[in-house]
């Protein structure tokens, strides 16, 4: 199963239980900066063994701006998910 459909699956669980709309947001939050704090580790690990950065980048989906500098992708994230749970959450 997709990783977002997953998540929609339990978005819509939290709702059908009553919880608020904050307490969501900041379920997907977290579930969004641990999916991507474990895909830096991965990527360490890959350079640590030797992979090439066109792998590294294919197979975690970074850019090597984000690579670079995960700082940066992590707000980028946040403020994509905060423009996106105000139109979709």
């Amino acid at each position: 199963m997709i990783i977002s459909k997953k998540l929609e699956i339990k978005v819509r669980e939290l709702e059908k239980k009553g919880y608020s709309f904050i307490y969501i947001e900041d379920y997907v939050k977290g579930f969004y900066k641990g999916y991507f704090e474990s895909k830096i580790k991965i990527a360490r690990n890959m350079f640590k063994e030797g992979f090439e950065l066109n792998v590294v980048l294919r197979i975690t989906g970074f850019t090597e701006q984000e690579l670079k500098d995960y700082g940066s992708a992590f707000r980028n994230l946040f403020k994509r998910l905060k423009c996106n749970s105000q139109n979709k959450i």
